[in-house]
């Protein structure tokens, strides 16, 4: 992985506490390489109960997926509100102007 933190971050993000390695990735190698990184970094670690491996998350894991949802709520409220695009009249082409097909164009990009 190209940066195993921000792997990491992810993979948390995504990961419940008390799932199945299975559940994480239809890719066994790969949900294996996750769990792994999850456990370097003491994020995470395995039980085994038969043949089925749950992965728990530590203390740290928890804080840090704690921390991690705080943070992404602070960006979704910060976020600067979405406003329509406006018409610039000028440096408009004259036969760009009043064309209605951009305004079908447009309306086609919102859907």
């Amino acid at each position: 992985m190209r940066d195993r933190r921000f792997a990491a971050l992810y993979w948390l993000s995504k990961l419940s506490d008390g799932v199945s390695v299975t559940a994480i990735n239809t890719n066994s190698r790969r949900a294996r390489r996750v769990v792994k990184l999850l456990e370097e970094l003491g994020l995470a670690r395995v039980e085994s109960f038969g043949r089925v491996k749950v992965v728990r998350l530590t203390e740290k894991g928890e804080r840090v997926k704690l921390r991690l949802a705080d943070l992404l709520r602070e960006l979704e409220a910060a976020a600067p509100p979405t406003q329509p695009l406006r018409a610039v009249g000028e440096g408009v082409p004259d036969w760009l102007r009043g064309n209605p097909w951009l305004r079908v164009i447009g309306e086609r990009g919102r859907a």
